[in-house]
Parts: structure tokens; C-alpha cells; sequence
């Protein structure tokens, strides 16, 4: 598969910390990663972070983020090599530095100056001076070296690095389909397609073509899934008509099949017991309007993710935090 483009968000000059430098970019990217290992969904870090950095420079971001998680096993074997001991819990965010440069280096066609300068310098926006030098030469090293550093990550024939993927996964899925399991981890190495669900209550299928083909973005139906159609190249929502309106949303294909399923009829009760970030919750009202819905999420925050989705389609469902192995309050009466 071809490499994502040259970094087209660098500039060459930009305050630190301002949004517009490529070095600030990555310690978002940064930021993003070090919330992910401390837990966090990296849906929900990723909207945090994405609201600090310009709209033009949000596609980069969401590559480095997306990337690295994708290729983590391969990075973090890499890194493994690079590092005398492994960072401090509280130097997360330079691990992951290192981890994003990497990726750049072995993923992207940013130049390697690029990727190396601006991640180096990242460290410097985060505030942790003593690590510039750090990654630096870290990174170059890697450059030097990347021939034999990769040969003998790959000589250790390790799961983990030849599928990415944990290794309890690896085994389930090869006990539970060993015939099929080869092919299942060799697809989730795939980059996903950008899939778009389409608000047939606004648009038919073909209508919302012609307004993609109008802003030179080319789009194919996808087979058995009646509101999805396939963009050719990602873009910035910015760029999809109507977003803003609701007419259209984000959803992978097989997440909205969800709404087909069910099938749900006008007045009828439905709990979506685990909706953020609303992508669902959405797709349901979108397909009946009229259903009475509740929308829970166990998280507050999360829930506030599903409020805001609401209000940019128009819908106005029931919002609960609650759990749904819990039951407990009004909703979980029914009736």
C-alpha cells in the first residue's frame, strides 16, 4: 500500500506551543500517545488534542496517532534496541516522541530531517529540554542502523511484531479459526477505507455523489450497506458537504449495519447501552426518526462526545450516564 503524502503541515518558522510549527504538531501527537497508554480511548484523546492544533494540520495528527497504535508491536520492539533503560512513567510523552518518529521515518515519506528535527524539538515544547538531545539522537541512530535494527527485530520471529498484535490475541484467534486466522491479523494490518454514512433522510446515495464530484472528491457506494458510500482519499470533514448540517458523518461500513439489523419501528423504546461517541445512537434516529432512544455511556465525558454528534444532526435523544451491568435509576425500569 502506497506511504501516506510528504508532511504537508510543516512550516518553517511558528511560536512554539502556537499551533503553526511542525514541532508542535508532534508533541500533540505526543500527548495523544502518552494518554493512550495511560488508558485513555484514543477516540477520545484525539478530540482533546485535535481542538489545539490548526484544522489543516488535524489529518497529520490523527496519522501519527492512528500509526502508531497500528504499528506498535514493530515501534516498540525498535524502540527496545534505541533505549538503554525504558523511559519513566512520567516521560510517557517522550516514548511516545520516539515511537511517532519512528513511525515517520518507517511509514511516511515526511523527510527524515523532518521527522527527526520537529520530533526532537517537540521535546522542547513539552517542556522537557533534557530530552531534545534525547531524541535526536535516538532517531538518527535508528537512521544509521536501520538495516540491522530491523533484521534482528525480525529474526526474534515474534508474534507480536509479525502480526501486531498481542500476543494473547494472536493465540485465540488461531485456536478459535485456525484455518481463517492468517488472513484475519494479515486484514487488521490493513489501513481502514474512510468510510461516510449518508443521511438518507436529506440525501440519496446518488445525490450525495454529485456533491462530493462537485468539490472534485470521487466516492463509491459500498456493496450491502445502503448509506455508505467509500471516499477514494480521506479528507478533512471540513471538505464534506453538509457536515457541518448533519448530512453526512463518519462511520466505518460494518458499524452501520447496526442500524439496518435492528430495524426498528416508529415509537419504539431503544437503550443504546455503550453510545459514545454517538455514531450509532445516530445512525438509528437517522434511519427512524420517531424512536423513543435512550443514549447511555458509563463515562460523563464520553456522554458529552454523543451530545455534541446529537446537536450537529438535529436529534435530541435521552442522554444517561449509567451501567448498563448495573442497572440502576429510570431507565433501566423500562416499560
Amino acid at each position: 500500500m502506497a506511504k501516506p503524502p510528504t508532511d504537508p503541515y510543516r512550516r518553517k518558522s511558528g511560536k512554539t506551543g502556537s499551533g503553526n510549527s511542525g514541532a508542535f504538531l508532534r508533541s500533540r501527537a505526543a500527548l495523544v500517545l502518552a494518554s493512550v497508554f495511560n488508558g485513555q480511548l484514543l477516540t477520545e484523546a484525539l478530540s482533546e488534542y485535535q481542538q489545539q492544533v490548526e484544522e489543516r494540520d488535524r489529518g497529520l495528527l490523527a496519522e501519527l496517532a492512528y500509526g502508531v497504535c497500528r504499528d506498535y508491536f514493530l515501534l516498540q520492539a525498535v524502540v527496545s534496541r534505541l533505549f538503554r533503560h525504558s523511559p519513566k512513567q512520567k516521560d510517557q510523552d517522550i516514548r511516545a516522541l520516539v515511537l511517532s518518529g519512528l513511525y515517520q521515518l518507517l511509514s511516511t515519506r515526511i523527510p527524515a530531517h523532518a521527522a527527526i528535527g520537529e520530533s526532537a524539538g517537540a521535546a522542547k515544547v513539552l517542556k522537557k529540554k533534557w530530552a531534545v538531545a534525547l531524541v535526536n539522537g535516538v532517531l538518527r541512530r535508528f537512521q544509521r542502523e536501520r538495516e540491522q535494527i530491523l533484521e534482528q527485530v525480525t529474526a526474534e520471529n515474534s508474534s507480536e511484531v509479525r502480526y501486531n498484535q498481542p500476543t494473547w490475541l494472536v493465540d485465540a484467534l488461531f485456536r478459535a479459526w485456525r484455518d481463517q486466522a492468517e488472513d484475519v491479523l494479515k486484514g487488521l494490518q490493513q489501513r481502514p477505507p474512510f468510510i461516510l454514512r449518508v443521511n438518507l433522510q436529506r440525501y440519496s446515495l446518488s445525490e450525495y455523489v454529485s456533491l462530493l464530484t462537485g468539490e472534485g472528491l470521487l466516492s463509491r457506494p459500498v456493496a450491502g450497506v445502503a448509506s455508505a458510500l467509500m471516499l477514494e482519499k480521506p479528507v478533512a470533514v471540513s471538505r464534506l458537504p453538509g457536515f457541518a448540517e448533519g448530512a453526512v458523518s463518519v462511520q466505518d461500513a460494518g458499524a452501520q449495519m447496526g442500524a439496518f439489523l435492528l430495524d426498528a419501528r416508529p415509537g419504539m423504546k431503544v437503550l443504546d447501552a455503550c453510545a459514545a461517541p454517538g455514531g450509532k445512537t445516530g445512525h438509528l434516529l437517522e434511519h427512524t426518526p420517531a424512536l423513543d432512544l435512550t443514549a447511555m455511556d458509563v463515562d460523563e465525558k464520553r456522554l458529552q462526545r454523543v451530545e455534541e454528534n446529537m446537536q450537529r444532526l438535529g436529534f435530541s435523544p435521552e442522554l444517561v450516564v449509567g451501567d448498563a451491568s448495573d442497572p440502576q435509576g429510570v431507565w433501566s425500569e423500562g416499560g
